[in-house]
């Protein structure tokens, strides 16, 4: 859903961008060394950048209505 054109239209940021930005509060690195935090940021980016590729509201709630079909994604 964040991938289309549709949103990237709407939010100006790709699932690239939107992955950097959500990355931090969705994962947060249990230590206080910038050099880790910086380490694993690019592995959390991707975890996240996964997610929202993959992500499919009907996975949870299939009285999830959107205005286009998932299934022509």
């Amino acid at each position: 859903i964040f991938s289309t054109p549709d949103v990237i239209d709407r939010t100006k940021m790709d699932v690239s961008n939107l992955s950097m930005i959500f990355a931090p509060s969705f994962l947060r690195c249990p230590t206080d060394s910038l050099e880790t935090i910086f380490k694993n940021s690019k592995y959390e980016q991707f975890v996240v950048k996964n997610l929202l590729t993959n992500f499919r509201p009907s996975y949870i709630d299939d009285d999830v209505e959107f205005g286009f079909d998932f299934e022509d994604l």
